[in-house]
């Protein structure tokens, strides 16, 4: 049958049925058993098919799941009141995403108050009328549904590169615009979703990185074009085959190690010097070498390390020829070094920013100063390193908040070499974010006048940052966002997140969903386990490989939490993961069906046994390579999906996917909610929805997929208003409380 007379079939049969029997009769996958074998444990997997592609009766059981879904949160009536309320917080009303300094000018992505999608534009850097350049909405040639990603400014202000995207990153097209003329070039170049345009001094060429592959005439497939990147060397105005290749990845001119590497070229603005930098796409760590600008063209080019692979750093920022990095080498929280690049070397690297408690999250370079990014807890500080003297002060913030990381030339912490202070956006779990800029000369933060005021009072909302005590005794970070009037009843609808992978700190942000959570009563918390980056490497290796079982058993402690703090009892609890950070979660549910009453889970990673066999090698790096007998045990325990048990009662879940999403595929989804509807005994639904392939979220549609998930949630958790339409909650069952008492929550301090 085709898929669209199943989808259509199943959605007429399901319109049809009473509200509890469409939340509760999931379309039935087909059991094939394949039995694996890792050494003397023997795995039996039911529905090993789906993750054969292309693999159409999967794209029919996907579209069969959505419909149902689609059914069964329409019935919610207060879901669309709840996606208004989301975007009305959607503070500020003019957002400005990223930030570009050029000399005296700024250039930035700027989204107006009606506006689904940012435009690009520029101004002076202290001020003055700005100037639209480019809007995707209006150029007559762009896809429907197009954003701009990336962009990069030529040095002498004639051009502007930028990516456009209409899919996803995947999608993206790298053009040009004339800046005097405010008119669009020729420049149409595919594969541009890692491209970090570095501009030639001229501001008639720039290098850029792209597939290699990807202008001839047959090029790989998608998923394999991203194997294989250059850099390349473009002339403005003219054709992208005729771009010449100066770094290529697969013959590069140092030693350089990784299963995806991605290479970029970066000329400093006021620099001498030309820099390679290499990563492997999932370390955070990079490689770094240098050489005269003027030598660039040779074959072979005179690389010198700056900082070679298994160095330890993880960000460059140079003034003049002087090459700034954060590194971890003998100081796990990082420090800050500088090493001449006319007369490089780690061995006489000078420390200029010593490691301290707190974790260096990121750096720029101005004329006058080096500033640093440091996360210190649940929040971070400016730091200012005047070239003259060897203490950095530190720059007072109007609030407590996030920096976020710039780990390139764009991001929340910009400047440029050639003038002094340096631009930065500030924002926290209360405060939506605002751009502020350090002036020189008042030596002080200012307002950069990029966004206005938000028009509401958040007085009534608060950000509390305590600790929950693991079994083990240490102390695992817990932020929690609630109205000032919360009662604490055990009855207040609990959220809980974590991340928790690959060292990726979950800073404090504003999410308009968490304050729109609270209004309706409840406490939006976010569990800081180990395994991210919060308290720097080592958070991340106590929750990584065989450790990663921590950040498990973390989660379960910080939801205990929420019960010992007076908030939610385990009926009142819920999970939310994205990504990486289903490891933790998806187990958690696993191991502990009783700790919640319901969970969403986001682009899952929930089968990582499978992930190195279905392309997803970078796992390995994060969680170990089931085909390996040492790591094989760490792995199976944190696998949710064969952690699943037949006859458990297990909380209702709503599973979410993208048809096409290379890095977790939508059949993880697909086959948990196979397995995990066909083994649950509480009666409590499990559901599946999964995108085709469609235009970037704006900011209605991220509201109302906010809105989806937490109105799933806040019909299991038995809220009044978002009970089905004619229908009655699912009945509860005497569930057992959590059994998992590891935990001691001391009380809460504001922050």
């Amino acid at each position: 049958m085709a898929h669209t007379t199943i989808r259509q079939a199943v959605l007429s049969t399901l319109l049809a049925m009473p509200p509890a029997i469409a939340a509760t009769a999931p379309p039935v996958a087909q059991i094939r058993p394949v039995a694996d074998h890792y050494g003397a444990t023997t795995l039996i997997d039911n529905y090993r098919w789906m993750e054969n592609q292309p693999n159409p009766e999967l794209r029919a059981f996907m579209e069969a799941e959505t419909a149902q879904t689609d059914v069964a949160l329409g019935r919610i009536a207060a879901r669309e009141k709840l996606a208004h309320a989301i975007a009305a917080l959607d503070f500020p009303a003019v957002v400005v995403p990223s930030v570009v300094q050029d000399g005296d000018s700024i250039f930035y992505l700027f989204r107006g108050a009606s506006d689904d999608v940012a435009r690009l534009m520029t101004r002076g850097i202290a001020g003055g009328d700005p100037r639209l350049l480019v809007d995707p909405e209006t150029l007559p040639d762009a896809p429907m549904h197009s954003e701009i990603g990336a962009f990069a400014p030529s040095p002498d202000g004639s051009y502007v590169a930028y990516a456009l995207a209409n899919a996803g990153p995947d999608s993206s097209v790298l053009r040009a615009h004339d800046i005097a003329n405010n008119t669009e070039l020729a420049e149409h170049i595919a594969g541009a979703r890692f491209a970090a345009v570095s501009w030639q001094a001229d501001g008639a060429s720039f290098y850029y990185t792209r597939p290699v592959d990807s202008q001839a005439a047959n090029p790989p497939s998608p998923d394999a074009r991203w194997r294989h990147l250059g850099v390349f060397l473009h002339k403005v105005n003219t054709s992208a085959a005729r771009d010449v290749l100066v770094l290529d990845t697969a013959h590069l001119p140092f030693p350089f190690k990784g299963q995806h590497i991605i290479p970029r070229l970066l000329l400093p603005p006021g620099s001498d010097y030309a820099l390679a930098i290499v990563t492997d796409g999932v370390s955070p760590e990079i490689a770094v070498y240098a050489v005269p600008a003027t030598q660039l063209a040779q074959q072979p080019a005179p690389w010198v390390a700056i900082s070679p692979q298994g160095a330890g750093a993880t960000q460059v920022a140079v003034s003049g020829s002087l090459a700034f990095l954060v590194t971890r080498e003998a100081a796990p929280t990082f420090r800050v070094i500088s090493q001449d690049m006319a007369d490089p070397g780690l061995d006489h690297a000078r420390t200029v920013v010593p490691p301290d408690q707190g974790v260096i999250t990121g750096i720029v370079a101005a004329s006058d100063a080096l500033f640093v990014a440091r996360r210190q807890g649940v929040g971070m500080h400016l730091l200012r390193l005047d070239y003259h003297v060897s203490t950095a002060d530190e720059v007072r913030l109007p609030f407590a908040g996030t920096i976020k990381p710039s780990f390139d030339e764009q991001g929340g912490l910009v400047a440029d070499p050639r003038g002094p202070g340096a631009l930065f956006s500030l924002e926290s779990w209360v405060h939506p974010r605002t751009w502020l800029r350090f002036d020189a000369h008042q030596r002080r933060a200012i307002d950069a006048g990029l966004v206005p005021p938000p028009p509401q009072d958040f007085s009534a909302y608060q950000a509390i940052e305590t600790t929950a005590t693991a079994r083990d005794g240490t102390r695992i970070p817990l932020s929690l966002i609630t109205r000032r009037d919360i009662a604490r009843d055990h009855a207040r609808p609990a959220l809980l997140q974590a991340y928790g992978s690959y060292g990726y700190a979950y800073d404090p942000r504003y999410m308009p969903e968490a304050l729109a959570w609270a209004d309706l009563g409840g406490v939006f918390a976010v569990a800081h386990v180990r395994g991210g980056g919060e308290l720097g490497p080592p958070w991340h290796e106590a929750g990584q490989f065989a450790n990663k079982p921590n950040s498990v058993t973390d989660f379960l402690t910080c939801a205990d939490a929420l019960t010992a703090l007076g908030y939610a009892d385990p009926a009142h609890r819920a999970a939310l993961a994205i990504n990486a950070g289903a490891v933790a979660v998806g187990a958690a549910i696993t191991w502990q069906p009783s700790a919640f009453r319901a969970a969403v889970l986001r682009d899952g990673l929930l089968n990582p046994l499978r992930s190195e066999d279905t392309g997803n090698r970078e796992s390995i790096v994060e969680f170990g390579s089931a085909h390996d007998p040492a790591q094989f045990p760490n792995l199976l325990p944190i696998d949710a999906y064969s952690q699943i048990k037949d006859g458990t009662e297990y909380p209702a879940v709503l599973l979410s996917a993208h048809i096409d999403d290379p890095t977790v595929p939508a059949w993880q989804s697909a086959k948990m909610a196979a397995r995990l509807g066909a083994a649950t005994s509480s009666g409590y639904p499990v559901l599946l929805r999964v995108a085709g392939d469609g235009p970037p979220l704006t900011r209605s549609t991220r509201a109302q997929a906010q809105a989806d998930d937490l109105s799933f949630l806040l019909w299991q958790l038995g809220a009044p208003e978002f009970q089905p339409t004619q229908a009655r909650a699912p009945e509860k069952k005497n569930r057992k409380a959590s059994t998992w008492r590891h935990s001691s929550a001391p009380g809460p301090r504001p922050g």
